[in-house]
């Protein structure tokens, strides 16, 4: 444009033209990268003074150029319309500001922007809280679930077990698998359960679901008394798939172990009586010789005792006891190994060759006994290790 307007401008002659592109940019809003000066017929140069470029008196003159601003902002790709800089989307289609933009470094905010971006800021701000606020929320929400025994059902249920519809609150969710029933017939799949862990009954044509019920849930569906034969029944499982263990002898006692093969003795904790492992007896007060005796002698006028000691000579036999090789009186062999040691003598017995382990001298004497792995030969072809 061939506008041009005189004005003046006192400044001391020392002044550098970027300090009097300040100056101007502050008193007349002409920011500095769109000045450009001509003094004495040439373009001034920021870093050089007013006096480097001849001016001396108050009268001398210098021209000052305002180049044209070209419109700030980004071109929509979709619509083209010229957005503000700022703006991460079109203001008319909200299609994204392409990546390649960047907002120019001399852009100053008009008011209407810096309102839009503070309350961009504020609502950000708010979101943010919101999200924080939402997660406290599910947090407490996740405790407050987890302290309960049994979660309830949300949403209106049909049971699929028996097809009756059930409200919110009144059916159960399993913790594991998150499938829903009536608490009725949770119960009832509970009591029916013949196994150690109660399965999720939850069954289509497509599916089994073999999740389990946690204990606490079980715990919350059942009585007391109900809850306590259900741990009664896990206890009689176990000890019913467990290879060495042993009932207590005494009439209804619950006590019951896992022995060790070097174990020939068990102290109930129930009735704290002492079973015999080897006699598979209590014979308190007696050692297993006695008390082998004292069947024989009780059995010509006890019918319990001669029931006893028929069972004996019935297991020696079929092979399922034998005497000691050394004092004779009759142990049986308990499960595991086929190493026993008599609790009369202390002789340690092989029980597949039903000889002594060891020769005259004791414990690794191969001299005599049955002379396992002698040479590396097995003492017997279906030898369990007789140690």
């Amino acid at each position: 444009s061939d506008a041009h307007i005189p004005i003046t401008v006192m400044v001391p002659v020392y002044m550098t033209i970027s300090e009097l592109k300040e100056k101007i940019s502050r008193d007349y809003g002409f920011h500095p990268a769109l000045q450009r000066w001509v003094i004495s017929k040439r373009l001034a140069q920021d870093r050089e003074t007013l006096y480097h470029y001849g001016v001396r008196n108050h009268d001398d003159s210098a021209f000052l150029f305002i180049l044209t601003a070209q419109a700030s902002g980004w071109s929509c790709p979709g619509c083209t319309f010229l957005n503000k800089p700022t703006r991460p989307g079109c203001e008319m289609c909200s299609t994204a500001r392409p990546d390649n933009y960047k907002v120019p470094n001399i852009y100053q905010l008009d008011e209407a922007e810096t309102r839009r971006l503070q309350q961009e800021e504020l609502a950000s701000l708010q979101y943010e809280q919101s999200v924080k606020d939402e997660r406290e929320r599910n947090f407490q929400e996740l405790l407050e679930t987890d302290s309960r025994s049994l979660v309830g059902n949300v949403d209106e249920l049909d049971c699929a077990i028996c097809f009756c519809t059930t409200m919110p609150g009144e059916g159960a969710m399993l913790r594991e698998c998150l499938h829903s029933f009536c608490r009725e017939c949770l119960k009832e799949t509970v009591l029916n359960c013949t196994d150690a862990e109660v399965a999720c009954p939850y069954r289509d044509d497509a599916y089994s679901c073999n999740c389990k019920l946690q204990d606490r849930e079980i715990r919350s569906l059942l009585s007391q008394d109900e809850y306590q034969k259900f741990l009664e029944l896990r206890l009689n499982i176990a000890e019913s798939r467990s290879e060495n263990s042993y009932h207590c002898k005494t009439p209804d006692c619950a006590g019951w172990c896992i022995f060790e093969d070097d174990v020939n003795e068990f102290t109930c904790d129930i009735c704290n009586e002492t079973n015999c492992l080897l006699c598979k007896a209590i014979h308190k007060g007696m050692n297993c010789k006695e008390y082998q005796d004292d069947l024989r002698i009780r059995a010509q006028n006890d019918d319990a005792a001669r029931q006893t000691t028929e069972m004996l000579d019935q297991l020696l036999k079929n092979g399922e006891a034998m005497n000691c090789p050394k004092c004779q009186v009759i142990v049986q062999k308990k499960d595991g190994c086929d190493w026993i040691c008599c609790l009369m003598c202390k002789t340690e017995i092989c029980w597949v060759t039903k000889q002594a382990r060891w020769g005259p001298q004791g414990a690794g004497d191969t001299t005599g006994g049955c002379r396992c792995r002698v040479n590396g030969v097995l003492c017997h072809p279906r030898c369990q290790n007789c140690h």
